[in-house]
């Protein structure tokens, strides 16, 4: 049972420095199948260093601004303003910032001191850093502070293991749950804090399963040894240069790729294909380099692999998807398309090399049916019908 956590490129947002698509890249070179990989999760943090504990603060008054002071979530979600979901605020800063209205704060002047008493308990280590770091002074949190939106992968929700109702991978005998799969749970955008609730479901799934699976196996594995002994020799490979670039570098050279706003929030075919280029060139050129002084450096390098693969998943899947969608926003492709785009980006590795294929929707099957229409992605088209 695969139930590993999913990809979020080291980014700025707390707590999330040891999750690079590990389990994911474990799965693909196995040979099973990943879906939902162009799908992914924006969430938020202080510009100076790594927060968490967004919907408390949402919660409880804060307000996101542009550079003039102007509340520019009422034009994109008027229903919900600055507590709509975390993707469409995302989304929404990012408009906001390409149109030369940036940098985004967020206002905590309505807070009052039982707001801050509040944090306090619920966030206790959200309350800790801003207080050393002097943005709390006197029960009063600064007013407006510069904020900006944090790609994390697919850890939330986004792509990952491809399973069925019953946790079942494509690949006999896999299972997977959490973040470990593509997050079927949620769709294309989280609409809540599901993450936790679907992590112990499908962990308690994916176990029922697996005992089944086993009960009602006639006879076990043979497995060879010689294929362990690649498995090895492939593994430590960095520990064995005696020349080459730390995984640091690598690392870095990912996250340069795959960390811009112009790439993970608002996509362009002609950027996305930038970057596969980029990829390629890594894969070809630093990849094959990597060099691991001793084991705490090889688990870095390991990490640093499985990050490149995953960027490599996420830019192809993301050109293919010819549509913007929830998370997936695409500038050249800016309709949400029911005609033509009710389908599922499937992944697989075959001889050494991703295939995608693209897979239909069976919504003949759902009781809930959305209608086969075209329509502007409500970033899209809020920031055109205000600007």
């Amino acid at each position: 049972i695969l139930s590993c956590g999913g990809q979020s490129y080291k980014s700025n947002y707390a707590f999330q420095k040891m999750v690079t698509g590990d389990g994911h890249i474990m799965a693909l070179e196995a040979g099973a199948e990943l879906s939902n990989y162009e799908f992914t999760d924006h969430h938020l943090s202080y510009a100076g260093f790594d927060t968490t504990g967004m919907n408390v603060l949402q919660g409880l008054g804060a307000i996101f601004v542009n550079r003039h002071g102007d509340p520019f979530m009422e034009k994109y979600d008027p229903e919900h303003g600055s507590r709509a979901n975390l993707n469409t605020i995302s989304a929404a800063m990012a408009m906001e910032v390409k149109e030369g209205r940036g940098p985004i704060y967020l206002d905590f002047s309505r807070y009052s001191p039982e707001s801050l008493e509040l944090i306090k308990r619920v966030l206790p280590i959200f309350y800790l850093a801003f207080l050393r770091a002097g943005l709390i002074r006197e029960d009063q949190i600064v007013p407006k502070l510069e904020w900006v939106s944090v790609n994390c992968g697919n850890v939330g929700f986004g792509g990952g293991v491809r399973i069925n109702l019953s946790c079942e991978s494509s690949l006999e005998a896999l299972f997977a749950a959490g973040d470990a799969t593509y997050g079927p749970a949620s769709g294309v955008e989280g609409f809540c804090a599901y993450a936790i609730p679907f992590a112990a479901t499908s962990g308690a799934r994916a176990g029922y399963s697996a005992a089944a699976f086993i009960r009602n196996r006639k006879r076990g594995y043979a497995f060879d040894p010689s294929q362990i002994r690649r498995q090895a020799n492939q593994l430590f490979e960095p520990l064995l240069r005696k020349h080459g670039d730390e995984p640091e570098v690598l690392t870095l050279r990912v996250q340069e790729i795959i960390l811009p706003m112009e790439r993970y929030l608002l996509r362009h075919g002609d950027r996305l294909s930038g970057g596969i280029r980029e990829v390629e060139n890594l894969k070809r050129n630093l990849l094959p380099y990597v060099k691991a002084h001793d084991p705490h450096y090889l688990r870095m390098a390991v990490e640093a692999k499985n990050m490149l693969l995953s960027a490599e998943c996420f830019l192809k899947a993301a050109l293919m998807r010819e549509e913007s969608r929830g998370s997936h926003l695409r500038e050249d492709f800016p309709f949400v398309d029911n005609k033509s785009w009710l389908k599922w980006i499937i992944l697989q590795q075959v001889d050494g090399k991703f295939k995608f294929r693209k897979e239909p929707v069976p919504i003949s099957r759902y009781p809930l049916q959305p209608s086969a229409d075209r329509v502007k992605h409500p970033i899209i088209e809020a920031n055109e019908r205000y600007h």
